[in-house]
Order: structure tokens, then sequence, then C-alpha cells
């Protein structure tokens, strides 16, 4: 008993460095140091091997590990080859101490065990070597938390993932600092099941999750997307080369918690958009003309979904439980992007919320039956349809049926000084 209790001695005065600690978590990691201790005997040879190989037995139990206890596997100012559940990258000082950089690096290589996984990163400005963009080997890693807290042009804006694999549960940007235009999560592998966006409340943000080709280039991908507290100009969820027929067919928007506006919603090859959530969701960037006089003339609309034309055919908001406004544009007139060249016939529902259509200038709703019908039905709330004219613009009728249900209001705006008017034949 007293040569073993020598031994568990040795073996915790090796585990001296946080990312042991940390990663030493987890039935397996117990089961690697139970069996090392096993060779621990009554006579002395056996203690002094062990205690010689106490830090090889540490080694062992942490590479056996979860790495599940606290924050995981802690990154560090070097080249970090780890494997385990969990891993924090955040800011660390370099050796000299002199200055705080992204423990996460292009040398870093990473290996996820257990269950889920996952990667928690923050990336502040970029390092010594003045790269704005962040290149780890990851492996098995299936989650990925990062937040971009930059500031100015020194601010890393891009983790690229063209050296990771196996990233399917999630891709979450928790935050996009103020100072920062563009964050991008770059040559993503595989389409992961979710994705999110939350705290990036600048309204001319772009924020992009963009895809090697090879990992859209199924008939029938799926994903959800999430957003919470988002104001954006743009967000891109599609090949980081948008080419026709390569792209997420069916995306799951997700509105959540804070009121979200995004400007355009970019989606090559996007057949479904289903929209969900309990806060208002606002697609399509509006903005206003103001004289000289600091008065407002004009409101400006531009559409709220883009690289859609020739494939969107459905947008679902029947399960928003909030207000909803979209700008529709080109797509709703256009043709099938397949080799029929037939028209696409477009169905949009809204939710049980106000909510707010708008068809941009130039752009009919089409009513030919069986061939060319589109349709717009409101939903549970007080809802509206916005034709901004300047042109004439066609709501068609269907001998049978209707082309617009449960819409309470109709705004016509022909632009500035213009005459409107409606024609009801």
């Amino acid at each position: 008993v007293q040569n073993k209790l020598a031994a568990s001695e040795a073996f915790v005065a090796a585990m001296d460095l946080t990312p042991e600690l940390v990663g030493y978590s987890g039935m397996d990691a117990a089961a690697s140091a139970r069996n090392w201790l096993k060779a621990v005997g009554a006579d002395a040879a056996t203690l002094t091997a062990a205690v010689a190989g106490a830090q090889t037995a540490v080694t062992a139990a942490v590479a056996a590990g979860t790495g599940e206890g606290g924050a995981g596997f802690q990154l560090t100012n070097g080249t970090d080859v780890a494997s385990a559940n969990v891993f924090t990258s955040g800011l660390v000082y370099t050796p000299g101490g002199d200055d705080r950089i992204n423990s996460l690096q292009d040398e870093d290589r990473l290996t996820g065990t257990g269950t889920n996984p996952t990667l928690n990163a923050i990336l502040g400005n970029s390092n010594d070597n003045g790269a704005i963009t962040v290149t780890p080997t990851l492996a098995g890693i299936q989650t990925i938390n990062v937040a971009f807290l930059g500031s100015g042009g020194a601010a890393v804006t891009e983790l690229d993932l063209q050296d990771t694999t196996g990233v399917t549960n999630a891709i979450n940007i928790t935050r996009v600092s103020d100072g920062i235009v563009t964050a991008t999560i770059d040559n993503i592998t595989s389409v992961p099941t979710n994705l999110s966006v939350s705290s990036s409340g600048q309204p001319s943000q772009s924020v992009s999750f963009a895809f090697k080709n090879s990992a859209v280039s199924v008939s029938a991908d799926t994903t959800t997307v999430t957003i919470d507290d988002v104001q954006v100009a743009a967000l891109s969820v599609q090949s980081r080369t948008p080419t026709a027929g390569l792209g997420i067919e069916t995306i799951n928007l997700v509105s959540s918690e804070s009121a979200n506006v995004v400007g355009v919603l970019n989606a090559e090859d996007m057949a479904t958009l289903n929209i969900t959530g309990d806060a208002a969701l606002s697609l399509g960037a509006m903005g206003q003309v103001v004289n000289g006089g600091n008065n407002v003339e004009a409101t400006t609309y531009t559409a709220g979904l883009g690289n859609v034309a020739g494939t969107l055919k459905t947008v679902d908001a029947s399960a928003l439980t909030a207000a909803l406004t979209l700008v529709l544009g080109a797509e709703l007139n256009a043709t099938n992007e397949d080799t029929t060249g037939s028209a696409i016939q477009m169905t949009v529902t809204g939710g049980t919320g106000d909510d707010t259509f708008v068809v941009a200038q130039g752009v009919n709703i089409d009513a030919v039956a069986t061939t060319n019908t589109d349709r717009i039905a409101g939903g549970e709330g007080a809802n509206k349809l916005v034709l901004l004219g300047a042109t004439t613009q066609t709501v068609a009728a269907l001998t049978t049926g209707a082309t617009l249900t449960n819409i309470q209001a109709l705004e016509i705006r022909a632009g500035h000084d213009a005459a409107a008017g409606a024609d009801a034949g």
C-alpha cells in the first residue's frame, strides 16, 4: 500500500501543467491511471519503475481523457498538438509577457475526442505575423464556437477551415465586435446541422459562412441558421465561389430572442426557406434619402434574398410568432435554373405577427394557372403588401382562387413626385 501511495504522489507531482490538469478527466483517463498503478507492488523495483514513468503515465491518461474538466484543454502561446473533448482558445500573453495574442494559431493541430468535441475560440487582433486569417488543423471537432473581438485594421476577421474535417454539428459565431466590417468562416468542408450568429449589431457588417464547392454539391443539403441580436448588411450561407447548382437547398432560419435585421441573405441554390422563431425579422435593406434640411424625402428598399433567382420556390414563415418584413425581388419572376426554362412559381407564407411584404420595382405577382402562379399568404396578423411602383407592376388574378390571401392593407409607393394609380382590371 505504501508503494502505491508513493507512486500516486509521483503521478500527481508530474501532472503540473494546466492542460494536463484540465485534460485528466473522464472514466478513460481514470482507467489509464489505474492500469499504470496496478504494476506497483511491494518490492522497491516496481516503485522505482513507476516513479520513473510517472510523466509518461500522465501523458497517456490525459490522451485517454475527455478533457471535459472546466475549460478543457487550454491553448497556449506556442504550437499546440493535442487531443481533447473541449478546447478553449482565448487571448494569451507572448513568452515575453509584453503583448497579448491569439492562442489559436495556424500551426495548431487539434483532434476531438468523446461526445461532441468542441472548440471555443476568441479571435482578437492579429499576431506578430500580421495575418488577419487563422488556419488551424482540426480533426473530429464537431462544434466550433468563435467570437471575433478585434478592432481596427489588425482585427482577425477570418477563420479558415481548409485544413479541418468533421465539423458536423455546429458552427456558431457568438459575437462580432463593432469595429469589424466582415467576419468569415471560410472553406467549410461539410454542411453542419446548425449555424448561428449572435451579437452582431452593426448595420454595415457582413457575416459569411463560405463552403467549399465539394461540401455543397449534394442536391438535398439542409441546415438551420439561428440569428439573435443581429443587424447586418449581409449574411451569406453559400459556396465561397457562388455557382449555379452548388448550394444548400433548404435553410431553416430561426429568428431568436432579440429583433433581427439582415440586409440581404445570400444563399446560392436555395429552394426552400423556412422561417421560425419568436423575434421580429426583417429581410431586405431599407434606407432613407435625406435632403439638405435633414428631412426624410424617401425610403429606399433592396431585395432581402440574394443569389436565389431560379431556384427559390418556397418561403414559409407560418411558424414565426413575430413580425416579418420581407423585400421580394427578381426571384418572383425568374425562370428555373434547370434545363426546362419554365417559370418559377413562388409561394410566400407569413406568420402569426403583423407582416409586411414589399415587392421591388418592376417585379410582378404572376397568375397563369398551372404554369406560372405566385402566391403570397399573409398569415394570421394584420398584414400589408407594399408595391414600389415607378414602373408598371402587375398583381394578377387567377380565374379560380387567389394569388393574395390574408392581406389587409395595400401601400403603393410611386417614387418622388410620381403619380400612383391602381387598375382593378
